[in-house]
């Protein structure tokens, strides 16, 4: 069964970061899995101007986000660091 909300965050990887290299095009199916969470990682290292993107959320891109961003809330203007996050908590299901 596709869910709708993981469906919004394919669509938000495509679309935001449909030409930067390293980020794969993902199906738009609705269905959670691990090419998912990799493409999200990738969009997230990105953001923080890591240039060797990997699947792998390791402690370069742990310390590169405490560093530029030590509190990320709601109310943020930083949008695509939001959805990032979002998305990959409702991935997780928190």
């Amino acid at each position: 069964m596709a869910d709708e909300m993981v469906r919004a965050a394919q669509r938000f990887i495509n679309t935001v970061y449909s030409d930067v290299s390293g980020i794969p095009r993902l199906e738009e199916d609705g269905q959670t899995g691990w090419d998912v969470m990799f493409a999200l990682t990738r969009a997230l290292q990105y953001e923080l101007g890591i240039t060797a993107l990997s699947d792998n959320f390791g402690p370069g891109t742990l310390a590169a986000l405490q560093e530029q961003y030590p509190v990320i809330n709601p109310m943020d203007t930083r949008e695509n660091l939001n959805r990032i996050v979002q998305s990959a908590a409702l991935l997780q299901g928190l």
